[in-house]
């Protein structure tokens, strides 16, 4: 199992040339250090990854905590999960891929790299609006059974609990207000 997992790491190697992959085993892998030095990270674990992209977008570092997150092809995380990834690493679509994380880590390069001190829900909301700009997409709920407002969303999710879904409506409405 090993070599299968050197060999296919080996292959996206050649997918993203020049690039540092990062290959976290579980949550406690996400350290400064590891996303310093990772600019793409690849998600190898069904059972992990839910942590794994918790650690991250939680970081305080508003450039490594929107570094590009795939899921390794095969690995079925559910879609409750994948919503928070950036896609699954499909070796057919090589072109594709690069050309995401070109965008995203462009993208990156125009955010500010200062941690700023303010309130949470703030944060929250600059995360969000950095993560849509970073992906050129808009934020789209997905239905979720586990979720007491029926649907939970990208990233925004990830801040409040599937029983707290009502709270992201409402910091997002209020920072539609503030002009975000």
């Amino acid at each position: 199992m090993a070599a299968d997992k050197s060999i296919i790491r080996a292959m996206y190697n050649d997918i993203f040339p020049g690039l540092r992959i990062g290959f976290p085993e579980k949550a406690t892998d996400i350290t400064a250090k590891f996303l310093s030095e990772s600019d793409v990270i690849v998600i190898e674990s069904f059972v992990e990854a839910l942590g794994i992209i918790y650690a991250i977008r939680h970081h305080e570092h508003p450039i490594w905590s929107l570094r590009p997150v795939f899921c390794a092809s095969g690995i079925n995380i559910g879609k409750e999960v994948y919503i928070h990834t950036d896609g699954e690493l499909n070796l057919n679509e090589t072109s594709i891929l690069r050309d995401k994380v070109n965008q995203i880590n462009s993208k990156l390069n125009l955010i500010s790299h200062e941690v700023l001190k303010i309130s949470y829900e703030d944060q929250m909301a600059l995360k969000v609006m950095r993560y849509l700009f970073t992906r050129s997409t808009r934020l789209r709920p997905l239905p979720s059974r586990h979720s007491g407002a029926g649907y939970i969303f990208p990233i925004a999710g990830l801040f409040f609990g599937p029983d707290q879904q009502f709270l992201v409506i409402k910091h997002l409405d209020e920072i539609t207000e503030k002009g975000f």
